[in-house]
Formats: structure tokens, sequence, C-alpha cells
């Protein structure tokens, strides 16, 4: 008798199962090895054992004629045809029994759900609705119009067994990166920027007070539901905090009330006996032994125990995570991510971001952060690159008032606002461990100085400058900061700054979706990577339209024989000659367009044509590349039917 297999089985209960089937193991022992992989591994099916994954169907339906309706410049369209997600199966196969259980759906079907999601701001039940309703969905899915989806459950199932790690997502937006890269449609080279942003949590933040009722009751629910019963020695009258003025006294009852429920809880009921009320302990413990916690910046949500308390601003507090991204400031792709709670320091795993950028084989000559980033190990560990460093001086980190001082790095002296400078230095190292530099300025021109009220104090004769021992390298940063050169390619900093508000405002990363540090994780590396799809698709629709799309503007009839003239006017211009309808030629939608920006020249192409009632027409391009000779494309106004018509006549000479 063969037991049938439940839904999530594991792959441990489906070996178990097939261990102790006597038909199987009688079939595997005596067949011989050619007809075992002939026949066995096909009767296997039949004895309710599966391969897990199969090999995709590649065949289409007669339905999938509906898919001619999509246009040819749908986002999802250009990045079925364009971009190759087959390799997830392969990369995410070790994952699945490649023997045993039930068949399941693909990894990459299921990834390309999860970008949906994303791309689209949808929950898992609408993102399943939405693909068996939406044409572009299931043509970006790879299925047939009539195929069944996996059900809403399955996508959480999948996060959490398959997507676990986080590294796969990682892999995917490299791989999809190097991808478009061979394919020419992003650059080789670029300059990379990097930037967090935050995120709030899923649920609010409370007092620690708050917290410790919380657990205590909670402990008590899981007592009675595993042992049946709370023993009566236990304490369950839970101290009223509200009552108490002062905060910290309310803490302290509060903590002292749930370390005794604890030690009751461990004396009272059998833990081995009752698992979830052991780890709620345990759990209990770990908390209270945090000194953080006490202080509001531990623990403050007990459905969510690794969001922390972050800041945006000096002012401006925030509950929840923190998401560091690298970015190209060309192309503007995220090339790696990391995701911390919201006490999280920027920079901290700016190596692991860089490592992961390299992957991509994309040449760096040049890195772009903001005042958080002007740390000796970054800015060393961009010299190793070769690359530029477009960071500005941080007050923190550089402390120099450079009104009064100047530093010569040749002579590797300082020079004060009144001529006089230094004749030796000292290294010293605090009991900190901190190694500073003490230079120490000539005494005698210290003594007749008339700052020397404003600049010494004491009884010191002569003024001693003591500085950071990396303090004489970021002199250099912080005149090269001042240069027109560097304010200009700073600017490509800010493209950041508007992907960090497009995944907010549009792709659901302001809030967590669900709770933890992981599941927060993948949360940003899937808005990531949907992102950068989406960015791959526009690029992609741009190149097309460059070549696709031709200008014309409707003119009077000036007479019989006309001449090719080259005319450059500015659109304000053409609307004061009162030319102000012109029309773009859509090839994807087979359409005019009214357009009245981006005019920077055209040409007036007069000749007989030999349509009733044509009048002249103009061929309008963005720029002069635009125009090629021979183009096929353009509009005649028909002088009966008062309307425009489009011609596919070859134009020659048209730019002679």
């Amino acid at each position: 008798m063969f037991c049938p297999f439940d839904r999530f089985g594991t792959t441990e209960k489906v070996n178990l199962k097939i261990q102790n089937n006597y038909m199987y193991n009688k079939l595997k022992k005596n067949a011989p090895s050619i007809w075992y992989n002939k026949v066995i591994l096909q009767t296997k099916t039949k004895l309710g054992v599966s391969i897990m994954l199969k090999e995709k169907d590649n065949q289409l339906s007669i339905y999938s004629i509906l898919y001619d309706k999509i246009p040819e410049n749908h986002t999802l369209k250009l990045l079925r045809d364009e971009v190759d997600f087959s390799f997830i199966n392969k990369m995410l196969e070790k994952t699945y029994c490649k023997e045993y259980g039930r068949p399941a759906k693909e990894p990459e079907l299921m990834v390309k759900i999860l970008v949906l999601q994303k791309l689209y701001d949808l929950s898992d039940e609408k993102v399943i609705e939405n693909c068996s309703l939406n044409l572009a969905y299931m043509y970006f899915l790879g299925i047939n119009p009539e195929d069944d989806l996996p059900h809403p459950s399955l996508l959480a199932k999948f996060r959490k067994s398959r997507l676990e790690g986080n590294l796969t997502i990682d892999e995917i937006i490299i791989e999809i990166i190097n991808q478009c890269i061979e394919k020419g449609i992003l650059q080789k080279v670029s300059g990379i920027t990097i930037d967090s942003t935050h995120t709030e949590a899923n649920t609010k933040k409370y007092r620690p007070e708050r917290v410790m009722k919380q657990l205590a009751k909670k402990i008590f629910k899981t007592v009675k539901e595993e042992n049946g019963e709370i023993p009566s020695e236990i304490n369950q009258e839970i101290p009223d905090y509200k009552e108490i003025e002062n905060h910290d006294e309310a803490r302290k009852t509060m903590k002292s009330y749930l370390e005794e429920t604890v030690s009751k809880v461990e004396e009272l009921v059998e833990l081995e006996k009752a698992p979830e009320t052991k780890a709620l302990v345990n759990n209990a413990k770990e908390i209270l032994a945090d000194p953080k916690f006490m202080e509001q910046k531990g623990v403050r949500s007990i459905v969510d125990q690794e969001a922390r308390i972050g800041y945006k601003s000096k002012n401006d507090p925030f509950f929840g995570y923190k998401t560091e991204f690298m970015m190209t400031t060309e192309d503007r792709m995220i090339t790696a991510v990391h995701t911390g709670n919201g006490a999280y320091v920027d920079g901290t795993k700016f190596d692991e971001l860089l490592e992961l950028t390299k992957k991509t084989r994309i040449k760096m000559p040049e890195v772009y952060g903001d005042k958080a980033y002007f740390k000796k190990p970054i800015l060393d560990k961009i010299s190793e690159l070769k690359a530029k460093a477009y960071i500005p001086v941080s007050e923190a980190a550089y402390r120099i008032d450079e009104e009064r001082f100047s530093y010569n790095k040749d002579s590797d002296e300082w020079f004060c606002s009144q001529g006089n400078k230094t004749i030796k230095k000292k290294h010293y190292i605090r009991k900190c461990g901190k190694e500073t530099y003490n230079y120490y300025f000539d005494r005698e021109q210290c003594r007749n100085c008339p700052m020397r009220e404003v600049c010494i104090t004491g009884k010191t004769v002569g003024k001693v400058l003591g500085i950071g021992i990396n303090t004489p390298e970021f002199y250099e940063y912080s005149q090269q900061q001042k240069s027109e050169g560097f304010k200009e390619k700073y600017k490509k900093r800010a493209c950041q700054e508007g992907k960090n508000g497009e995944m907010k405002n549009f792709h659901g990363l302001d809030r967590a979706k669900w709770y933890g540090l992981k599941s927060m994780g993948l949360q940003a590396k899937l808005t990531a990577l949907a992102v950068n799809l989406k960015r791959i698709a526009a690029i992609l629709s741009s190149k097309k339209a460059n070549y696709s799309q031709t200008f014309v503007i409707f003119t009077n009839f000036y007479g019989k024989e006309y001449h090719l003239q080259k005319i450059s006017y500015t659109t304000q211009q053409i609307l004061h000659k009162k030319m102000a309808f012109f029309s773009g030629h859509d090839r994807f939608k087979k359409t005019f367009r009214t357009r009245m920006q981006h005019i920077l020249s055209f040409w007036r192409f007069q000749k007989t044509i030999s349509s009733p009632g044509a009048s002249c027409f103009v061929l309008l391009t963005a720029s002069k590349r635009h125009l090629e000779p021979g183009c096929n494309v353009f509009c005649l106004f028909d002088g009966f039917k008062k309307t425009f018509r489009t011609h596919s006549r070859l134009l020659k000479g048209a730019l002679d």
C-alpha cells in the first residue's frame, strides 16, 4: 500500500515513505540498470513518486495568438524578449529533490511572479489574480492563457524555503546585468554611487514596560495551552505600570515581575515537554539580558524583534530597517544590496557591496557617496580600485579650520593665517588607542603674534596643533572638494536619491511587508531586481524609439514646384510662425501623436506629390541623426478628406 504525499511534504518525508515501499525496493533491487533507468523511473510515478522539477513544456496553445494584442514597447514584452531567465532553474535546482516529491512549479516562474509583485506593488493574492487576467503578465511568465497558476500560499513557501539566504537574488541581479552588458544594452564603464534609505517596520514600537507585559501574557497563554493549566504558585496579576508616574520605576517594576515569572515557570513547568513555552522563556531571558533594552534602544516589539530605532536626521527618528544600495550612475542599475536594522551605520558593509559589484564586471572609474562614507577604510578601498572618490568631507572626521590653517603635503608643514609654520611633529597614542599627531609652531613667532590671545590659551608659549593621523590626507580631499570639477561631477550622485524615492513611492519599500531582518532583506533585493528590470525595459524602449519615430509637420501650400530646404527653429519660433501643428509617427501603435517639444531642426521638403489635393509637408526630427536617407515614413495632408494619411513611399534625395 502506498502513502499519498501531502501538499507540502518535505524531501525527508518522501524518502522515508519510499524506503518503506516494498514493491519499489524489490523492483529496484532485481532490475538491470538499463531497465531500471527506462522502466522503474516511469513506474515510480505510477507508484505515487514523481520528479519534482520537470522539463518545461514550451508548446503554445491556440489561445497564445492573444499575445499579439500586447504592444511591442510594453515593459513586460520587452523584458520577455530580451532577458533570458532560464538560468534561474539551474541556480535553484539544488534546493529541490531530483527524484522524489510532487511536481513543483518552475523556479523561473515563481521568481517572475515575485518580480511582478514588486514591480506593481501587489499582495500574494492580488498578483496571482492579475496573472490570470492580464495578457502582458502571462506573456512575461511564459505560460499559455489557459494554464493554471500556483496557489498564493505557495509564494510564501517559495520565499521561505528557496530564497531564505537571499544570496540567490544577488546572483540573479548580477547575472541579468552581465547579460545586458554582453548584449550592449548596458554600459561596461560607469561610476558607482552608494547610499542607504530607511524602511518603516510593519508594526508599532512600544516602551520596554509594554513589551514586558506582552511577554508575560504570551508566556501565560502558552503554558496554559501546553500544560493544561497555569500552576497556582505563578503570580498572574501583572502590575499596572501606568499608575507609576516615574518611567524608570515602572520599567524596574515590570522587569522584576517578568524575571520572577520566568523563574517560576522554569521551576514548575516541565519545559522539555513544552517546547513553545521553553522558546518563549529563553526569548524573554535574552531580551532582559540586553542592557540596551531598558534604555529603549533594544527590542521594541514582540512581533518584530529585529527592528530598531534609527534617525533620518538629528530630530527625526524612525522604527524599522535601513537598506544600503550600490548603483551605477550611467544606467542607474542597482548592483548590490544590504539590509540592516534601523541603527545600522552607513558604510559598514561597503567591502561586501563592492565585491558583489565587481562580479558584474563593470569598470568603476568613479565612486560617489555622501558625507557618511567619508571614512579612511572606504577611501583606501577606492584607491585600491584606482578609482576617484567623489565624497564630501565629513566634519566628524576632519575638523581643521581652513581659514586659519593650511597644509603643505610636500614639506609636511602646517601654516597659520599669520605666516607662522610648524617646525616639528610628534606621534602619540592615546589611552583609548587613537593615534594623533602634534605639530609645534615656532615659539618666537607665536610669542609676538597679534592673534596670540585668540589662538593660544593658558601658559603655552608656542601653538600646538593636535590632529588625527589621517588629517593631512583629508586636507587634500577638502581642497579637491572646492573645485568646480568636483562640484560638477558630484551632481551624478543625485540619481541615487531618485532611485530611493522610486522604490519607496511606487514599489512598496517605504514599509516592510513581513517581520524580521531576513524577510526585510528579501523584500529589498526583490525590489532592486524589479526596478532593474524596469530600467532595462526603459533603455530598450528608448533605443528602439530613436530609430522608429519620424516626425512630420503640416505647412501651407505654396505652389507646384518645391525643393528641399533645411531650416532651424526653436519651439517658440515655430509657434510664433503659426506652424503649431506637428505629429510623430509611432511604429508600435501605428498612430500619429501630437508633439510640442524637443524641436531642434527640421527639413522642409517641397516637391510636387502625385496625390490629389495633397499639400507639401515637412520632415521633422529631434536631431539630424534620427533622419536617414531613404526614410520611408511620412505624412501627407489630404485636401479632400481634410485628414492626414500615412505613406510608405521611399523618399529619395531627402537630404541632398
